[in-house]
């Protein structure tokens, strides 16, 4: 590339690293839109995995979604700029148009509050949006959910199952709504419990639940990680609880993806 400066042609260095021998390049798209290119570089041959690009992909798409939130910001101040210039102009030529200066501006203000409020539902919308998603699958899944780039694979993990001793006898008599609130006290602390090992509470089914460690991406501490979020469980429910829990860890080559049907589709493993 190449500029003309006084009839000379001065070459323009393209941005990178010099000497790379490794790259990963992700186009930024945002609304169907390009609007820029993530690379990251290496001097050492063959330095990503599958893993880097996974991970590079996640922070283009963040990237992306910045870069064109910040465009449409930048339109808006533009357009606010112009309305008001058009404001001081429409001043300067009538003083007796002020009254219906003062409307326009008011409408605009009003549509403006109403661009803003919409904006806002935007973004609530998309955090209820990120928050339905993270109960269906782990955060670490859910760009490529989104993407609708995530694919099954096959990787060594540890499946957690648990169930508390004698729960039908502790719960019988109780009403609906009571049961309920018990099995959600349990549940909220045993998912703690789960998160804080880095693992991810697939299911439930009565008092029972279902783990998972080492997913979406493979580790060598999964089966320590499973072990030890049972244990911090068990002493949550016989502080809290007076129950005991069984617990049951098994470790082995799974399928991980998502599955079901299009309107109720969950990430799960086989």
């Amino acid at each position: 590339a190449g500029a003309n400066m006084g009839g000379a042609t001065a070459a323009v260095a393209l941005p990178g690293l010099k000497g790379a021998q490794s790259q990963i390049a992700i186009p930024l798209v945002s609304k169907d839109r390009l609007v820029g290119v993530f690379a990251v570089e290496s001097p050492t041959a063959a330095a990503f995995d599958e893993v880097d690009e996974i991970l590079v992909s996640i922070l283009a798409h963040q990237a992306a979604t910045a870069i064109r939130n910040a465009q449409l910001y930048e339109a808006e101040q533009r357009r606010i700029a112009e309305l008001d210039d058009a404001k001081r102009q429409l001043d300067e030529l009538n003083r007796g148009l002020e009254a219906q200066v003062s409307r326009r501006t008011g409408e605009l203000e009003e549509a403006h509050a109403q661009l803003t409020a919409s904006l806002a539902d935007v973004r609530q919308a998309q955090a209820r949006s990120s928050e339905l998603l993270g109960r269906m699958a782990p955060p670490d899944v859910i760009p490529m959910m989104l993407d609708d780039t995530l694919l099954a694979r096959r990787l060594n993990a540890t499946i957690l199952f648990t169930d508390l001793e004698g729960f039908t006898r502790f719960s019988s008599g109780m009403e609906p709504d009571e049961l309920f609130a018990k099995l959600n006290r349990f549940f909220s602390r045993a998912g703690v419990s789960v998160e804080k090992y880095r693992g991810y509470v697939n299911k439930t089914n009565g008092d029972a639940i279902m783990a998972l460690f080492g997913v979406p991406y493979e580790r060598a501490t999964h089966a320590l990680e499973a072990v030890l979020a049972g244990l911090d469980m068990q002493r949550e429910i016989k502080e809290h609880f007076s129950l005991r829990m069984r617990i049951g860890v098994n470790s082995g080559a799974i399928t991980a993806g998502i599955l079901g049907p299009k309107n109720k589709s969950l990430y799960d493993v086989r």
